[in-house]
């Protein structure tokens, strides 16, 4: 598995329900706990109880009741000696959850699902040198949030941008599949 200072500042993994993304993701909360880095750990998706059904409650299997203790009532997380937050993000005020907290890590559940103002406050939120963003969301229509933000637009200017799509505004529905733009 490749540490994530040799990952890309935002890394999407897009794909078709039940392929897998989720699952991937949880090698690299468990390195990320072990990343040195500014800012908070983050994890966040639509609801607290959303991101425990789709995310945690898989990791804190793998990982064993040793390992991590999580307060579902204020999101506090602690995995492998490392501290998180769960943040959820279910409508356009959800932002204010995460406004003056700088972020280092944020593994985001179903970021097309993501409030605009929420995703843009993210964005902006994760200025330390080597921060990384870490999303997952199905194939959805053009106009949902990461994809209307432009994230080349909102992301740090030393962050580079590992979804050609969304950096070269490709973005396009036809019958369930994206093309580039005409």
């Amino acid at each position: 598995m490749r540490p994530p200072e040799d990952d890309w500042s935002i890394n999407i993994l897009e794909g078709a329900v039940r392929s897998g993304k989720t699952w991937s993701l949880h090698p690299k909360a468990i390195y990320c706990s072990c990343y040195n880095v500014g800012g908070r750990k983050i994890f966040t998706g639509v609801s607290k109880q959303s991101i425990y059904n789709n995310v945690l409650d898989d990791l804190f299997d793998i990982v064993g009741t040793r390992n991590y203790n999580y307060n579902r009532s204020t999101g506090e997380l602690r995995l492998f000696n490392s501290e998180w937050l769960v943040i959820g993000a279910k409508d356009e005020g959800s932002e204010r959850y995460i406004r003056g907290l700088t972020v280092g890590v944020a593994i985001c559940d179903e970021i097309s699902l993501m409030p605009r103002s929420f995703f843009q406050m993210l964005l902006t939120r994760m200025s330390p040198p080597g921060a990384r963003l870490y999303g997952t969301t199905n194939p959805d229509s053009p106009y949902h949030c990461p994809s209307s933000s432009r994230l080349d637009d909102y992301a740090h200017p030393t962050h580079s941008c590992s979804c050609h799509r969304w950096s070269h505004s490709c973005w396009r529905h036809n019958k369930g599949k994206l093309f580039p733009k005409s």
